[in-house]
């Protein structure tokens, strides 16, 4: 037997002997393969994936880096063991599929991903894609890995040609993912400290304070003797929700004495971005300069807040970091639960290390798959970091707010009237809790009732607590959604988007809930405020909703923002006339290409 013969294997139906390759072949070819799907899932997946999504994780890479690296060598080195001691066609097997799997581990998350850049906040897969890309991309997983392995047996004379063919996919792979190593690390700010970065060109110049300032949970549960304008926001309150409970449970709402409910009221944007900004600034969204710059030009030409503070009102907004502002400095000074941090304590680096490989999977699993994953936004890698503030960050998640709300009485200040605009996560995912506030296992399907009804847990403590204090009659409460459900962020409109408004007025108490089919849209929200306060603010806000009748036609214009599959964004602009509930009162009247959502 020579040295060609000693790992081979007798072939059925035939004499000739199965010729494996010496370990002096498999030495580099299993050097690249241990090391391909590793690092593509470990090291450079991760990388990339916290480069993307930057703007939006308060941490920097090293502090998940090291475990990253660690992790994407020791399983090239376990994988190195097995492959490099397997038996002649045993190896040629395994390589060969761990050769398809690599380079479709590559494909998937670099070319076939149709333009899956950031976090999802409603979990990625079939619901995204449709059934038609899920199959073509499935039937890709299945011929590039079977096709490689049927090679090896039906071109057994072209042996080294394979071999060589696949030293040089393996060394593009590999290289590719360096050079985007390389490249996201020359362009993005990826291993510059928190407190140095710079949110873009037109962030504050140098010799202002760098320090990064946030919204935090201060003041959350006070109130003011001298009077009250209480906002609840709850992420994506569409009205088929509200409707949804009315079926099961027509007293749900009882609580809400002295409101009105406008039926009728449809939101500018169909996202949390720049939903936030616009509804407390009035500032529209062009998608032609960066989320920052955006930030930074909607707060300081706006009145609103200043307004307010003017007028004299504590202004307090708890609401997310990046989808309603980056640096809490943006406002100005003019919100009073906003503190500087010099620093962030990582809780968990084996934990933020296992949301960032979650978030790769999403990215590199293919589109049948993505969903086993699960869901995951900004919340979910927040938990991991302790942030040196003198007051906690505010964050949306839903039993979060809960606790704090609950965890001692309200008490009254006499140091002027309040603002607070209070923003829940709601009724959009990932806000998965069961009725005892546990999360849902994986097995259980997300309930829109549920979601709303923990909502109002969270809005009728803050109620009844106004009510105990004595403060509630003479208040204005609004409570709304920041935008409707979208159904699908990738296709256009098939049905009416009507975002849920409900509205007391100062002085309004001890009625049951009305209801108004008044055609309002969501700019008319500050003037609401002003007029129930009965100010007349330096800035003139247009309507109020107790200005528009319910025989009005008026027009109202709808922003759906589209994801679009492999290509740039859109903004599909509505015009609603009449009746928004009545999908025959909507009409597509322009499409603006903008690029990326989120740039």
């Amino acid at each position: 037997m020579n040295q060609y013969q000693s790992d081979e294997f007798s072939e059925r139906g035939t004499t000739s002997p199965y010729r494996g390759f010496t370990k002096k072949e498999r030495l580099v070819p299993s050097l690249l393969l241990s090391t391909a799907i590793p690092f593509t899932l470990f090291f450079f997946g991760p990388f990339e994936a916290y480069c993307k999504n930057i703007e939006e994780l308060g941490f920097v890479f090293s502090d998940f880096g090291a475990l990253a690296f660690g992790f994407a060598l020791l399983f090239s080195a376990l994988l190195f063991l097995c492959l490099f001691f397997l038996p002649g066609r045993a190896f040629d097997v395994a390589a060969a599929l761990l050769l398809g799997f690599g380079l479709m581990f590559f494909l998937q998350g670099n070319y076939l991903n149709l333009g899956l850049n950031a976090l999802e906040g409603d979990g990625v897969g079939v619901a995204t894609y449709g059934t038609g890309a899920t199959v073509f991309n499935l039937i890709l997983w299945i011929l590039v890995p079977g096709g490689i392995l049927a090679s090896v047996f039906l071109v057994r004379r072209k042996r080294e040609l394979l071999r060589l063919i696949s030293i040089v996919l393996l060394v593009a792979v590999i290289g590719v993912q360096i050079l985007n190593f390389l490249i996201f690390s020359l362009t993005t700010q990826v291993f510059v400290p928190l407190n140095e970065r710079k949110s873009g060109e037109e962030k504050a110049s140098e010799t202002e304070d760098p320090t990064p300032k946030m919204l935090t949970t201060a003041g959350m549960t006070e109130l003011s003797a001298e009077g009250n304008v209480v906002v609840f926001l709850v992420d994506r309150f569409d009205l088929n929700y509200y409707q949804s409970i009315i079926e099961e449970d027509p007293d749900f709402f009882a609580s809400l004495d002295g409101f009105t409910l406008y039926d009728n009221h449809i939101s500018k944007y169909s996202r949390t971005y720049p939903s936030v900004a616009y509804m407390l600034t009035g500032v529209e969204n062009d998608y032609s300069v960066s989320r920052p710059a955006y930030f930074q030009e909607a707060y300081s030409s706006s009145g609103f807040l200043s307004d307010l503070k003017e007028n004299g009102y504590h202004v307090n907004l708890y609401t997310e970091k990046y989808y309603a502002y980056d640096d809490a400095s943006v406002f100005g000074g003019v919100v009073d639960n906003v503190s500087g941090t010099d620093g962030y304590t990582v809780l968990s680096r084996f934990g933020l290390f296992g949301d960032m490989l979650k978030l790769t999977l999403v990215r590199y699993l293919p589109i049948f798959a993505k969903s086993w994953v699960g869901v995951i936004n900004s919340n979910d890698f927040n938990r991991h970091i302790l942030y040196e503030i003198d007051q906690p960050l505010y964050e949306t998640d839903m039993k979060g707010v809960y606790e704090e709300l609950t965890k001692e009485a309200f008490t009254l200040t006499e140091d002027g009237r309040r603002f607070t605009f209070l923003h829940i996560a709601g009724c959009h995912l990932p806000n998965s809790y069961d009725e005892n506030w546990d999360p849902i296992s994986e097995d259980q399907e997300w309930n829109s009732d549920i979601a709303l009804r923990l909502s109002f847990q969270i809005i009728n403590r803050y109620l009844d607590e106004m009510k105990r204090l004595g403060v509630y009659e003479d208040a204005t409460i609004l409570i709304t959604g920041d935008h409707a459900a979208a159904i699908s962020d990738t296709k256009d409109l098939s049905g009416a988007r009507v975002t849920t408004l409900m509205v007391k007025k100062k002085g309004d108490s001890g009625t049951p809930l009305a209801v108004s089919s008044a055609p309002v849209e969501q700019s008319y929200l500050r003037a609401t405020i002003f007029a129930s306060e009965g100010i007349e603010p330096g800035h003139d806000y247009g309507k109020s909703v107790f200005d528009v009748s319910e025989s009005e036609k008026g027009k109202r214009y709808y922003h759906f923002q589209k994801t679009v599959s492999g290509g740039d964004d859109e903004l599909v602009v509505y015009e609603v006339v009449g009746d928004a509930k009545d999908f025959r009162n909507w009409t597509l009247v322009d499409r603006i290409i903008v690029g990326n959502l989120y740039k």
